[in-house]
């Protein structure tokens, strides 16, 4: 039974899979050739002004030592940097290089000069998973940034042309996605930068590839289509900086490059923008973390240097649907709630997709309130297959099963269809709601549909819950996830604590158990926090139930 559990799970995720994709997994069992050393690339000309752009989180700390995802370790320059003793995460983030434009303690040309040529001697090509398609798409970015708001450095040029050269054979079809606009982005940066016969090869192939990607990636509403805020910024400042390429090297851009950019990165400053707390984070929903992706307040900058015109009114109260991303946002007084209406996407490509549908956010007067658990590790563990789970989203669980089908780090079988029924925009409303379900128990068999109501008001929020046809003796969970600053105890009948300057009061019911239980919150990668999840359980066939959390300032 165990092997046809795998087999089916398995079945329900390749079924998904694009043509593209299979024939790109087949292809990446076969050793590829490698590459000429040399070819006809010369560094071009640029005509227009490159302005700079985002600057980077400070991970260089000098002496070779480095600090990513909040571990410091010192590399041994000669040898090979990709340590075993080290997480695959670490070292994909010291081969991206973007530490060369990092905050604070710049790292000088001569600097530059001394470890990109250490980092060539003795990494050559295909040895370590540095040379894997997307961190050579990275560094082929970051290199090239450097090399044009600082000084070029002339002997590395023939490493980084022989980059192009190796990415150009192997774009990642198998995977699509961010990586797939990535390796596009990465060929228009060579093409660029470079002139000559296959420096237009690189350029024409980059071009097709953002070209195409790009209006499928970035959906009508603005979000990027794989439901990650974090991903979402980064995918949005590669569009910054490929209208910053597009501006500097104006003689040979492609048309429609420039008009392209500004569009799409327009559209995604707006979701951004709907989709962001008043302390300029987002809420943690499918694969994000802070820390790794640029402020909306960094983005907007760099668009304002741009001269992009892309600023606009305060938000507001009331309720907006991001309908093509799956997102909500609800407003009432000093209130707002973040919700997670859709299901996995896109269908060929959900490997950031969390089991999350129906999970919410909630701020109060800038106080944390319930938090999406987080993400602090991509390696396949147990650790990683906890935060994708339902079990560590704020919403229903049926039978302890997932609503939709993660599994391994980076995939999923059968998957939650999620849709937002209704929602009040009346911003003059007393309360303001939104009503949304999904399939994901009916998908796997343990119950019908799952159909939740927010409700917020100034110092209110309530949460209704309904799911029928489950099985005699089937188990519910509920499960509210507390921020790390918030303490709850039981007291007559109802919950109660502090957040910051906010006292809580949360709501229970007769029929329901309760139970504090610790769990860990991930707010950055490799930071784990402890912190309370308030836990409402049941068995029955049926549930239908409203919990109300009440909130004043101290």
């Amino acid at each position: 039974m165990q092997y046809l559990e795998k087999a089916l799970l398995v079945a329900h995720t390749l079924r998904h899979l694009r043509p593209i994709q299979v024939w790109g997994q087949l292809r990446n069992r076969f050793p590829r050739k490698k590459p000429a050393q040399s070819g006809d690339a010369q560094v071009s000309v640029p005509v227009g002004e490159w302005c700079d752009g985002i600057v980077k989180h400070h991970a260089y700390l000098g002496d070779w030592t480095f600090r990513f995802l909040n571990e410091e370790s010192k590399v041994s320059p000669e040898v090979s940097w990709w340590s075993q003793s080290r997480g695959n995460l670490w070292n994909y983030n010291l081969s991206y290089f973007e530490w060369l434009n990092q905050e604070g303690t710049r790292v000088s040309p001569d600097e530059a000069k001394l470890i990109l040529n250490q980092w060539i001697e003795m990494n050559p090509a295909g040895s370590t998973r540095a040379w894997d398609p997307y961190p050579v798409s990275l560094r082929i970015i970051n290199w090239i940034r450097f090399f044009i708001e600082n000084e070029a450095v002339e002997s590395v040029h023939d490493s980084l042309a022989y980059h192009a050269r190796w990415l150009s054979g192997r774009i990642e079809t198998h995977l699509l996605g961010n990586h797939y606009l990535v390796n596009g982005v990465a060929l228009l940066f060579a093409g660029l930068y470079f002139e000559g016969k296959e420096a237009e090869r690189w350029l024409r192939l980059g071009w097709s590839i953002v070209r195409e990607e790009l209006p499928t990636e970035v959906l009508d509403d603005g979000g990027h289509f794989e439901r990650s805020p974090m991903y979402h910024s980064l995918i949005l400042e590669d569009v910054l900086n490929l209208l910053n390429l597009a501006k500097t090297y104006t003689r040979r851009s492609p048309q429609g490059l420039e008009s392209l950019c500004s569009e799409v990165a327009v559209s995604m400053l707006t979701w951004l923008r709907q989709m962001t707390y008043c302390d300029g984070t987002f809420p943690l929903f499918n694969d994000a973390a802070n820390g790794i992706a640029a402020s909306l307040a960094d983005l907007d900058a760099y668009a304002l240097r741009l001269s992009l015109d892309a600023q606009s009114d305060e938000i507001g109260k009331g309720v907006r649907l991001l309908k093509q991303s799956g997102f909500g946002r609800i407003e009432a007084g000093k209130a707002v709630v973040f919700t997670e209406v859709g299901g996995p996407d896109p269908s060929y490509q959900p490997g950031h997709a969390h089991a999350g549908t129906l999970g919410f956010e909630l701020m109060v007067a800038g106080e944390k309130v319930l938090v999406d658990t987080g993400t602090n590790t991509y390696e396949v563990s147990a650790e990683r297959a906890r935060q994708r789970s339902t079990h560590s989203h704020n919403t229903l669980i049926v039978n302890g099963k997932n609503s939709s089908e993660t599994w391994s780090s980076f995939r999923v079988g059968r998957r939650a269809v999620g849709k937002c029924l209704s929602y009040e925009q009346d911003v003059d409303a007393y309360e303001q709601t939104m009503v949304a379900e999904h399939d994901g128990y009916e998908r796997t068999g343990c119950g019908g549909l799952h159909r939740r109501v927010w409700k917020l008001s100034d110092e209110v929020l309530q949460v209704s819950d309904s799911i029928n046809e489950m099985k005699e003796g089937a188990s519910v969970e509920i499960r509210f996830h507390f921020s790390p600053n918030t303490r709850l105890r039981q007291d007559e009948g109802s919950w109660v604590g502090s957040c910051g300057a906010l006292s809580i009061r949360v709501s229970q019911h007769d029929d329901f158990s309760y139970s504090l239980e610790s769990y860990d919150y991930c707010p950055e990668f490799g930071r784990s926090l402890n912190a309370q999840c308030l836990v409402a359980r049941i068995s029955a066939t049926s549930v239908n139930v409203t919990h109300t959390l009440q909130w004043s300032l101290n």
